[in-house]
């Protein structure tokens, strides 16, 4: 069983949340989030720690808005443990696949939902 973790900037895990509840017109129970406050961060990382040591029994395939930004960084770390998982540059089909795609490989998981983010990304100029 996957538990998700969305950590963005402000309210946008929360915005992109509510999006796809919107498109999928239910609720989804499967994700969190962590909201970063840029003037305490060192409360966002209590916050990650405590959800880590809360879900240590499940695989946690963490999704970040910005590589190299705080929200990247403070999960970076805790990559090194076997059941966690980061991916980076979360968008709303990425979130859309978490949701939707049914398989108990963590491997195909984040395979699938990283190849829905890059295809998503268009010029259609």
């Amino acid at each position: 069983m996957f538990k998700y973790l969305i950590i963005t900037h402000g309210s946008i895990g929360e915005s992109l949340l509510e999006c796809v509840e919107k498109n999928l017109q239910k609720s989804v129970n499967t994700i969190d989030i962590i909201s970063l406050n840029p003037t305490d961060i060192n409360q966002s990382i209590s916050n990650l720690k405590e959800y880590i040591s809360k879900h240590s029994d499940h695989d946690l395939i963490i999704m970040t808005d910005l590589y190299g930004a705080s929200s990247s960084n403070i999960v970076k770390p805790y990559t090194k443990n076997k059941n966690i998982y980061a991916i980076s540059g979360l968008n709303l089909p990425m979130l859309m696949k978490a949701v939707t795609f049914k398989t108990d490989d963590v491997q195909i998981m984040i395979d699938e939902i990283i190849k829905c983010g890059n295809k998503s990304i268009i010029n259609f100029l």
